[in-house]
């Protein structure tokens, strides 16, 4: 009606007819006429070529006419029309014949079982069908859904059942014995040009992929043709129900390798049908899905981008590990087949390797991912496997798997990868799975840069290829390599119990889980810093605290026992165990004392650095309870027998438990911490530290706190610096040298003490003990220091009655506190402040055996000569001129090396030189012109050479 040119006044007149539907009755007001219209067609008005050319305005009006109403044929309407077609001559024969190829044949009869089995009357359904041979039970089935797809009455069930060429009479010609049953590819035979001429639903790819290579696939001892037509038929009819069928139906239409083996049972073996659809799918015809899915894509993108798509993605997945890296769920599924072994607990690092690498690659692609010492280090190689598309395209395939096998033994053997187990997964992910996610992934690609589809069912598809061979790598078999030996598993599941865990065991071999009760502790090797389980091992005063631990800590009490249960550390936690390499806390009881005595005669010890080989192998301790409580029993020992070395503090329970703590974040996170830093106090230490406290009446815990008491205490009884006992009474060069090791010791810093520093001192001590309280008992002054002063200023004929003035200008200059003084630098100080009282010469004193250590002679030039870092100030520019020798300015600047002409020397060593006449008077004009401008404080100095300027 709508394809003829008065269309527009036949919808006007359908108007019309549509108004009296609800005019009201002459006769009865309250009543239509009630005149309506039923058109009954095939198709529906949308789908017609006619009503797709019509305007937009007709198209409206045409609708507008009428209430649509869709009616679907029924299956059972369907089995009846194909029931009536057969007139059957012989019923004992046909009975017989449905016996034999229905109910007789398995395989059929279970196609029959799948397609009833959701029906309602499933038995009287069944019988139905059964009774429609030689029609095959999923044909007659499918049957229906065709007569939905082509909506035609040119090309119906009815044209099918009567049609010679191709339709059932000519399929009744053949002879019974040849071709069993009327399979659903004689449908696709038939139906194929009614499916062309389809504009309403989207069989163009369909129909595109059956002309492209129906000519290139035949029917020989497998149906790759039929089973073609087959996929091609369920990919149309699966479009059809998609739109408007029940779930169950679009399941049985769905292109599954299953329904295909249903569709063509009987009439083909499982076996050639499979091998058939196999060939399908490495030709690429149609590619199989994860799901085992034959789907012809529909897709409107661009088959060029495609293309360009998958060679990109060919480059980038060649290597088939980055694959895993992608999709990390599916990775950790692998590794923790693995690492969630029964009695596998220590902490794993994992890397995916590809197994087509060199072993230069290989070795340095694990090299760079494994980082952490004490970690079970596992590499697991997957490969690609035989993928015949992309090696012919890239030219490079795969080595074999067992030359790759030998490749990484052989690897295994050296010294860089001594510690790594190497875990080779059998199952490749091969041809079909790896062109299935490189087509998947390139459409994914595609569709989002152009917009065109949603990449998410493909993305999903992907996923499913992944996941189909996660799966099967799982249930695959493995091998095994370590140290050049090859163990083979026949599943990758039990890899850890069939070699894995030994294997780790080897490279720890004196590691906490040697004993089986710790290793079995799966929850005390959860990674945590524990630093509550320290402080209880710290703290706990008996063997029953830690028998009472409880929870993830209830493992630590096997740490105090031997494999054969006996008890290595007493009720009081004193450890009675004898070394046993089987019994790991023996073997890190020996190995922590060992160390400890190596290092007793350092100056000081950084508990970081020195024990961190603690987490490597053969002993691999990191945070968890187990390995923190082990260290900590150990250690514990060691409470009130070490010092903190920048603080002095002896190492008390609550230090010992900071130091352990402070000790795992140091090896695993590299976290300093001042307290890792300690001085193993020794017997002369310990003997040196009473003396010390017994002669001068003062207080400390330990070396570093002695010193400071000691220092402290001597300024404030005598105001001044330990070397100044030397000048109270003349007691000699031993007693001189032993209050000079005294002053070293007060002011050494805690890292600069060494034991040869201890033993020197205290063997000193011990003779001059007396000596040194007698002197004591003798210093009249408060300030001793000035006997001292006077000796120095006995060396230029200068006498004092009051000090104040003097020790007011020292300490300007020395800077430190009084205690801090050297005995060089007070006498230069003193000369120093001689020579700005007076302008007459200072005699140099005398060189004799109670001067400084400094033998530099001191004259009125150089009075005031300073050490490098005595005294400060800022650098002026003046010319030279009678003022400035009159009237000095004293500030306190730094002096420095100054270049003089080609001579590089310090002030002190200038006015050295000329002192001792080594320039003439005009050369020493000039310098000391230079050294003016450069520090005005040695103008006093030397007013004498240059009063005459």
């Amino acid at each position: 009606m709508l394809e003829i040119t008065e269309r527009r006044s036949i919808l006007n007149c359908m108007q019309d007819i549509a108004e009296l539907s609800k005019a009201p009755r002459k006769d009865d007001k309250d009543k239509y006429i009630g005149v309506y219209v039923f058109l009954i067609t095939h198709k529906s008005m949308e789908a017609t070529d006619s009503y797709k050319e019509l305007k937009e305005d007709e198209k409206t009006m045409a609708k507008a006419r009428f209430l649509g109403l869709k009616y679907d044929m029924q299956d059972i309407t369907t089995y009846h029309i194909l029931s009536n077609a057969l007139k059957i001559s012989d019923q004992p024969k046909y009975s017989q014949l449905i016996t034999d190829r229905i109910a007789g044949q398995i395989e059929v009869k279970q196609a029959l079982d799948e397609i009833v089995a959701p029906m309602d009357k499933s038995a009287q359904t069944k019988d139905i069908i059964q009774h429609l041979y030689p029609f095959h039970p999923y044909t007659a089935y499918l049957a229906t859904f065709v007569s939905r797809a082509i909506g035609s009455a040119e090309r119906s069930i009815f044209e099918f059942l009567n049609d010679e060429n191709k339709g059932f009479k000519h399929f009744i010609q053949q002879d019974i014995d040849d071709v069993k049953y009327l399979t659903a590819d004689k449908v696709w035979d038939f139906f194929v040009k009614a499916f062309s001429e389809d504009r309403t639903n989207n069989f163009d790819a369909i129909i595109y992929k059956f002309s492209m290579y129906s000519t290139k696939l035949e029917d020989t001892d497998v149906p790759e043709l039929s089973a073609f037509k087959v996929i091609l038929l369920l990919n149309l009819l699966n479009r059809v129900t998609q739109m408007d069928g029940a779930d169950q139906e679009k399941s049985l239409v769905n292109p599954s390798k299953k329904n295909i083996l249903h569709v063509l049972s009987g009439e083909w073996s499982s076996d050639a049908i499979t091998r058939a659809l196999d060939s399908i799918d490495e030709k690429q015809i149609v590619l199989k899905g994860p799901d085992e899915v034959y789907e012809v894509s529909s897709s409107a993108m661009p088959m060029e981008k495609i293309q360009a798509a998958k060679d990109k993605l060919y480059l980038k997945y060649e290597d088939v590990s980055s694959l895993l890296d992608e999709y990390i769920g599916y990775r950790n599924d692998i590794t923790k087949a693995i690492s969630n072994a029964d009695g596998f607990n220590r902490i794993t690092e994992f890397s995916l390797v590809w197994g087509s690498l060199s072993a230069i690659s290989m070795e340095s692609k694990l090299l760079k991912a494994f980082s952490k010492d004490y970690a079970a280090k596992i590499a697991i190689i997957v490969f690609r496997g035989d993928t015949p598309t992309y090696d012919k395209k890239s030219n490079r395939p795969e080595a074999t798997l067992e030359n790759q096998k030998n490749l990484i033994q052989a690897l295994s053997q050296r010294e860089t990868m001594k510690d790594i187990v190497f875990v080779i997964a059998d199952t490749t992910l091969g041809q079909q799975r790896f062109e299935g996610v490189i087509e998947a992934k390139a459409r994914e690609t595609v569709a989002k840069d152009t917009k065109v589809e949603d990449p998410t069912p493909y993305e999903k598809r992907a996923m499913k290829w992944m996941e189909k061979w996660k799966t099967e790598l799982l249930d695959g078999a493995a091998t095994i390599i370590f140290h050049g030996e090859r163990v083979n598993t026949s599943s990758f599941k039990s890899v850890s119990n069939s070699g894995v865990i030994t294997s780790v065991g080897r490279i720890f071999t004196d590691g906490a889980e040697k004993l089986s009760k710790i290793a079995n502790a799966s929850t005390a090797w959860k990674t945590t810093y524990a630093k509550k389980t320290v402080e209880k091992v710290c703290y706990a005063l008996s063997r029953s605290d830690i028998e009472a631990f409880g929870g993830q800590e209830s493992a630590v009490i096997n740490l105090l026992k031997d494999k054969n249960g006996n008890w290595i550390f007493d009720e009081k936690l004193d450890y009675i165990g004898t070394y046993d390499v089987n019994v790991p806390m023996t073997v890190l009881v020996k190995v922590i004392d060992d160390k400890i005595a190596e290092l007793r005669n350092k100056t000081v010890v950084d508990i970081g650095s020195e024990f961190k080989f603690l987490t490597q192998p053969p002993y691999g301790y990191y945070n968890n309870y187990i390995c923190m409580a082990a260290v900590a029993l150990v250690f514990r020992r060691y409470i009130g027998k070490m010092y903190l070395a920048d603080q002095g503090s002896l190492v008390s329970t609550t230090i010992m438990r900071d130091i352990v703590n402070a000790a795992f974040y140091n090896w695993l996170d590299q976290k300093a911490d001042a307290k890792l830093r300690v001085r193993f106090s020794t017997v002369e230490e310990k003997e040196l530290i009473d003396l010390i406290q017994s002669v001068f009446g003062v207080k400390g815990d330990g070396i570093s706190e002695t010193k400071w008491s000691l220092r402290s205490a001597f300024e404030k009884q005598y105001k001044s610096p330990l070397w100044a006992l030397k000048y109270v009474v003349d007691k000699g060069s031993e007693f001189n040298s032993v209050v000079d090791e005294l002053f070293k010791l007060a002011n050494a810093t805690g890292d600069s003490i060494t034991q040869d520093d201890v033993s020197r001192l205290l063997e000193g001590l011990k003779k001059q003990k007396t000596t040194i309280a007698l002197t004591l008992e003798k210093v009249q002054d408060s300030a001793c220091i000035n006997a001292f002063v006077d000796k120095c200023l006995a060396t230029v004929n200068y006498k004092l009655d009051n000090y104040s003035n003097l020790m007011a200008f020292l300490k300007q200059n020395l800077s430190d506190a009084i205690v801090f003084w050297r005995e060089e630098d007070v006498e230069k100080q003193v000369l120093l402040w001689c020579a700005l009282q007076s302008k007459q010469p200072v005699n140099p004193p005398s060189n004799n055996g109670d001067s400084a250590e400094d033998d530099t002679d001191i004259n009125p030039n150089n009075a005031g000569k300073s050490d490098v870092n005595s005294i400060s100030g800022e650098e002026d520019d003046y010319e030279a001129d009678d003022d400035l020798f009159e009237s000095p300015d004293f500030e306190p600047i730094d002096i420095e090396p100054i270049a003089i002409g080609k001579t590089h020397a310090t002030i002190e060593a200038t006015t050295k030189l000329i002192y001792e006449k080594q320039f003439n008077d005009g050369e020493a004009k000039e310098i000391l012109v230079k050294l003016c401008k450069e520090y005005p404080v040695v103008c006093s100095a030397v007013m004498k050479f240059l009063g005459e300027e």
